[in-house]
């Protein structure tokens, strides 16, 4: 229980990686990396927000719902402008009108936004891995895998994440009526992860022109 607690507190804490790379080299990054940069800033925001509902006792899970929408139509801008097609971006931009739809109408009618917003989690995660998958081919065809990419640190760090949270979301509503805590603390687990490759990509990115 004290090491799963203290995984909890290292996630939260660990937001602080890529808003200090962001805050640092923000004016050195370039389009791409300047939409991370901005998401970043939003994340902080909701984390402190959630950990300050959650001391008081109330219900957070409001939050879990806007940042889902925030997340995916941030993400969906990102996988759209890396692309540099506008064919690409315009079925970024509808793919993100119709989650947000999606995800609203589910929780009005289907979920509550005062639970877990699992289903739309789960649905997110499928569209960003088919989008990171579309990715890694593109670079493959390109012989272009480098890590030195800021890129690619980024995307492999989505990939992990949503993969391994997919089942984690899918069943979300047994774990937490169960009161697994082992849930949270992949989740936790893979969260630190994934804020730790936005640093290296935003860190990598302050170098090249994206």
């Amino acid at each position: 229980m004290y090491l799963a607690t203290v995984i909890h507190y290292a996630s939260f804490f660990s937001v602080l990686l890529p808003l200090t790379a962001a805050i640092t080299t923000y004016k050195s990054l370039t389009g791409t990396l300047r939409i991370l940069s901005v998401f970043v800033f939003f994340t902080a925001l909701i984390e402190i927000s959630s950990m300050i509902l959650s001391l008081q006792l109330i219900n957070n899970m409001f939050l879990f719902h806007l940042f889902t929408l925030i997340e995916f139509a941030f993400l969906m801008a990102f996988f759209g402008h890396i692309s540099g097609n506008s064919k690409a971006r315009i079925i970024a931009l509808i793919t993100a009108i119709a989650f947000i739809g999606y995800a609203l109408t589910e929780a009005s009618i289907h979920q509550s936004f005062d639970h877990f917003n699992s289903q739309q989690r789960s649905v997110e995660g499928i569209i960003i891995l088919l989008c990171c998958i579309n990715y890694f081919i593109t670079l493959i065809r390109n012989d272009r895998i480098e890590m030195a990419n800021p890129l690619l640190w980024l995307v492999s760090g989505l990939f992990i994440y949503f993969s391994g949270t997919l089942f984690l979301f899918a069943y979300a509503d047994k774990y937490l009526i169960s009161s697994e805590h082992n849930y949270w603390t992949i989740h936790s687990i893979l969260n630190i992860f994934l804020n730790l490759t936005f640093a290296i990509s935003l860190w990598k990115g302050r170098q090249v022109s994206i």
